[in-house]
């Protein structure tokens, strides 16, 4: 892995800068953004190397980390399904924010203080104090999620978000998926 430089972030509201600092802003330049995450792992690297996730292996994380790859290695399949994510991102904390009668407000790329090679890029903080995680699926992925009377959060999500309380130091986190 590439080292870990000091970074000097921001204190978000809602965050104990002795727990984590902002260093990048939400909207971020996709090439710095891409350039940050290097240096140290994040939510989603830690369901690649626990081999959670069906979109990045261990060996991957790492080719990635230590700078094998280039910066955006993404198939065209792999970016439209993240280019969808990152459009309806907003659709979906506006919906959730609505119907749960709060604000979310986004965060940008955060950096654990203690320990600095943890990162987080949570979808927002919730005006109710905890953090959020929006998500989309395909509807054949639905399933993932369980159903309405019977929610789930698949183990991939619910890694990232456990991740992202241990940066934050936030005792709780909201994830909301649109299917389909």
């Amino acid at each position: 892995m590439t080292a870990v430089l000091p970074t000097i972030g921001i204190p978000l509201p809602g965050i104990d800068p002795a727990n984590a600092l902002q260093i990048l802003p939400p909207g971020a330049n996709r090439d710095l953004w891409l350039a940050m995450r290097r240096t140290g792992l994040g939510g989603s690297d830690a369901s690649g190397l626990v081999g959670l996730s069906r979109w990045t292996s261990p060996l991957e994380v790492w080719e990635d980390k230590t700078g094998r790859t280039p910066l955006d290695n993404r198939t065209d399949e792999d970016r439209e399904a993240a280019e969808m994510g990152t459009l309806l991102e907003p659709v979906v904390r506006d919906r959730f924010a609505e119907r749960h009668g709060m604000t979310v407000a986004p965060t940008g790329m955060l950096q654990s203080s203690r320990w600095p090679w943890m990162l987080a890029n949570p979808d927002g903080l919730c005006s109710d104090g905890d953090g959020f995680e929006a998500k989309t699926c395909s509807l054949w992925l639905g399933h993932e999620w369980g159903s309405d009377s019977d929610p789930l959060i698949p183990d991939h999500a619910e890694l990232q978000s456990q991740w992202c309380m241990a940066v934050t130091g936030l005792d709780g986190w909201w994830v909301a998926c649109l299917i389909g």
